[in-house]
This record gives structure tokens, C-alpha cells and sequence, in this order.
């Protein structure tokens, strides 16, 4: 069944005749489905002359199978000449409660004074409603010279149809139909968002950048302004990265924080492709990953003109509109595929991954250089002794600060073992503190870094340790638990 909504009418003849030719239209457009309910809002004096003066108009609907419990009515009074602010939000947003529980809905702005029925026209141009009808006084008058209660077959003729917003779209820029869009655009990802990492998530921040790098990019269209569409461009980007990094995280990857986007990309790329998932097509991802970068890069890239070419314009919107598809299709598509083989947090094979230690309890670590042995056997090829010297003090040197680091923390961590690039250590320390380490490790040994395993006990930690080596990205933590 479908849904009218109409502006109350002082004059009975005219709103009845518009209800019956809109019931009629609603067989015609949406399979022969009938109106089932009417919402009416009406200014005081139309609800008073409707319900109290005459039920006339009631009887003739009656004859046209429309009574009067379908009827849901509401008195919103405006008064064109005062600053009706609050009346106006409550009226769009009674129209957008009753969108939101009706797929299909005719809009009838055949009633009314003018004021209210072009403001029920602007809403429903926002909410891009498309069937918009008005019962055309010129049209009806070719066919009858009747007043009063009118014939259906003459009502179906005079009834015709408002231009659709598309359509005023293309005579006006006016944007409001289009921000409707991008705003259910944007509460959807948002939901995404939130549903990828619900502890960590902040949704709100995420909804407001979405929000304002879309007007940014709508202030761009009206004034052609390089540095507008640069901004959202940007703006937008920094919403997709923080989402890659969230789904990173949901796969235990600790080591992305500080890299680019397009590093970061990388990495969940080689988690993609490690994880061989039939139904996703890498190649299809690593050229879209590579497209989205290219567009916001070369849209943030400043110009020294003010003012966009016809290319720049068309390259900055297709970034913009490519960047929300982009979140879409990794919030959508990828993340809950990953999330089907994630490992985190459930039992597999007999273990249960932890993605960080609780500080309060108490863990062994091992920690152990990435590469290392591939590196020494290539100083050896060389023959560079002078180098194989250098890495070899540098990594005694690591161990060393990383010891005391650890005893700085607490008196009561203990370094168990320690020789070559590896070290096993009992005590408490948080994902902060495993991050520092591999920071102290990487950069008193350059272009070398270290991966960390963590558990209850010191065989928990060696099969953690041997997860996190196995992780393409190296510089990984991993801790498990044995069922």
C-alpha cells in the first residue's frame, strides 16, 4: 500500500478531489496499489472546517473506497511573516519520520496556502521524492466546467506531475537534493565505521569529518575553488585511513600508526593476499588502492591557480565521490570477509590470540630480531666485516637499553634470557611498552627490527613469538593464549 501527504484545505471540494485523484495515481505508478494511509497538516482554520463544518467530503471519498481511519492529521500553523524556525525543523522532520516507515510516497501540493505547500515541495525536494502532483486548475477547467466534487476520470487528467529534483538539479545547482544523499551516504558508513571497531570507534568524529569534507566539496562546486576541493579531498582521505588503520588493528598488524596511507594499504594488501580468500579479487583491490591514492594526491597537491580547469574539477570530484566508494567497499566488502578468518580473540586449533597484554597480570615476552640471519648471510657474501662488527655491537647495544628500559618500568620485570638478537622476559608490560621496545630497537639498529611474542607461560610466548615472525610485515606483537 502507498502513502499520501497533503497540506489541510479550508476549501473541501479541492482537497477531496486532490485525495481521490492521488489514489488514483498511486494504482497507476506503484501496481495498483491504493492509498492505505493519508497524512494530512493542516493549519488551524483547515482543521476546523475539515473535522467540524462538513463531512461531505468524507461521504464522496467513501464512494471511491478512502475513508476517513486513514486519515493520520496535525496541525502545524506557520505564519509566513514570523520567524518560525522550530515550526519548520518540526514540519521536515514529521515528513522525514513518515518517509523513513513508507517506500512509496506521493507528495500532493495542490492544497494549502502557498507558503505551506512550497515548503512541503522544498522538503520533498530535499528528501528527493520524486512523485510530487498538483491538481492543474487550467488542465481541469479544459475538461469540465464543474465545481465541486469532480468526476475520476477528469481528476486523472488534470493531475500532473512536479518537475523532479533531478530535473531542477540540472536547471539550478541548488545542492539540496544532493546533500540529502551524501547525508544517508555518510550515517551508513558511519554505522560501518563504528560496527569495524566498536571499542575504539569514534563515530562522532568520523561522522563530522565526512560531514564537512562534503560541504567543502559542495562550496567547491558553487565557487570553483582549488583550495575547497583540496581540503575536502584530504579532509575525506584522513576518514579512509583511519578506518584502514582500524581494520589493521582488527588483524593484530601493531606496527602501522606512524606510516602513510599508501604504506598502510600495503600492508593490509599482504594480509588480503596471505589470507588467499576466493571470493576477493586482490587484483581488483590493489588497483583500486592504487587509483584512490593517485586521485588524492594528485587532487591535494597544491596549484598556484585559484580558480579549477574543467580537469582539475572533474579529477577533485572523482576523488571525493572515489574515496566515499572506497570506505564503502572496504567497511562492506572487505572487512567482514577478514573478519570471517580473523584469529583475534577466538579459539583455533587450540589457541585463543590476544591482541594486547593486561598490564595488571604478569607475562613472559620474547622478543627476536626480524632478518637478522638473512642480513649476517649477506654481510658474509660481501665480506664486509667492518659492517657485520657494527650490526653485531648495535644489536648488543638494543638488547641492552631494551633491558633497562624493562627494569625502568617495573623493579619486578625480569630478563630471563638474552644473547644475540633474542631476549625472554617475565613481568607486566602494556602494548605501549612492546611498541617502545621495537621503537628502541629500530633505531639503534637501522634498517633491522624486532618482532615480540607474549603469554601466560614461557611456551605461550615461543608459539606467539613464532606467529608474530610468520607475519609478512615483520615488527610484529602477537600474544596467545593455549586452550
Amino acid at each position: 500500500m502507498s502513502t499520501l501527504i497533503v497540506i489541510g484545505n479550508i476549501n473541501e471540494h479541492t482537497f477531496a478531489n486532490s485525495v481521490v485523484a492521488a489514489n488514483e495515481k498511486s494504482k497507476d505508478i506503484f501496481e495498483k496499489k491504493s492509498l492505505e494511509n493519508i497524512h494530512v497538516f493542516h493549519t488551524k482554520k483547515s482543521f476546523e472546517t475539515l473535522l467540524a463544518e462538513s463531512n461531505k467530503w468524507i461521504k464522496f471519498l467513501e464512494k471511491h473506497g478512502i475513508y476517513a481511519e486513514q486519515f493520520i492529521h496535525r496541525t502545524l500553523d506557520i505564519d509566513s511573516e514570523k520567524d518560525n524556525t522550530k515550526f519548520l525543523e518540526k514540519f521536515a522532520r514529521n515528513i522525514e519520520e513518515i518517509v523513513d516507515m513508507n517506500k512509496d510516497i506521493i507528495i500532493d501540493i495542490s492544497n494549502g496556502p502557498t507558503f505551506q505547500k512550497n515548503l512541503l515541495s522544498v522538503i520533498a525536494y530535499i528528501l528527493n521524492l520524486k512523485h510530487q502532483y498538483i491538481l492543474d486548475i487550467v488542465e481541469l477547467s479544459k475538461h469540465t466546467k464543474e465545481r465541486g466534487f469532480i468526476n475520476t476520470e477528469i481528476l486523472k487528467k488534470a493531475y500532473m506531475q512536479a518537475p523532479e529534483s533531478k530535473k531542477l538539479d540540472a536547471l539550478a545547482y541548488l545542492d539540496l537534493s544532493e546533500v540529502k544523499r551524501y547525508n544517508d551516504k555518510i550515517m551508513k558508513l558511519s554505522e560501518n565505521f563504528k560496527n569495524v571497531s566498536p571499542g575504539k570507534a569514534d563515530i562522532e568524529f568520523f561522522r563530522d569529518n565526512l560531514t564537512h569534507s562534503i560541504n567543502f566539496k559542495l562550496q567547491g562546486d558553487k565557487n570553483s575553488s582549488n583550495a575547497l576541493y583540496r581540503i575536502s579531498s584530504s579532509s575525506i582521505a584522513s576518514s579512509a585511513e583511519e578506518l584502514i588503520g582500524l581494520i589493521l588493528d582488527s588483524k593484530n598488524s601493531s606496527n602501522h600508526h606512524q606510516k602513510t596511507l599508501g604504506a598502510k594499504l600495503n600492508l593490509l594488501y599482504e594480509i588480503i593476499e596471505k589470507e588467499q580468500h576466493d571470493d576477493i579479487d586482490t587484483d581488483f583491490v590493489k588497483k583500486f588502492n592504487d587509483f584512490v591514492l593517485f586521485l588524492r594526491n594528485t587532487t591535494v597537491h597544491k596549484s598556484s591557480k585559484k580558480k579549477l580547469s574543467d580537469t582539475e574539477k572533474f579529477k577533485a570530484e572523482l576523488s571525493i565521490t572515489t574515496t566515499l566508494a572506497f570506505i564503502e567497499f572496504y567497511s562492506d566488502v572487505i572487512y567482514p570477509k577478514l573478519q570471517k578468518s580473523n584469529i583475534n580473540n577466538s579459539y583455533i586449533n587450540g589457541i585463543k590470540y590476544n591482541k594486547e597484554p593486561n598490564i595488571n597480570e604478569e607475562y613472559y615476552f620474547g622478543i627476536d630480531g626480524d632478518n637478522t640471519g638473512a642480513f649476517l648471510e649477506n654481510m658474509l657474501i660481501k665480506n664486509d666485516k667492518k659492517q657485520l662488527r657494527e650490526i653485531s655491537k648495535n644489536i648488543t647495544t638494543a638488547l641492552n637499553k631494551i633491558e633497562n628500559f624493562i627494569k625502568k618500568i617495573s623493579r619486578n620485570n625480569e630478563v630471563i634470557f638474552k644473547t644475540g638478537d633474542d631476549m625472554l622476559v617475565k613481568g607486566t608490560l602494556s602494548i605501549e611498552n612492546l611498541e617502545k621496545i621495537q621503537d628502541i630497537y629500530n633505531n639503534t639498529t637501522p634498517n633491522l627490527t624486532c618482532s615480540i611474542g607474549f603469554g601466560k607461560t614461557s611456551k605461550d610466548a615461543y608459539i606467539a613469538l613464532k606467529l608474530a615472525k610468520a607475519n609478512p610485515e615483520k615488527n610484529s606483537i602477537r600474544g596467545i593464549i593455549l586452550k
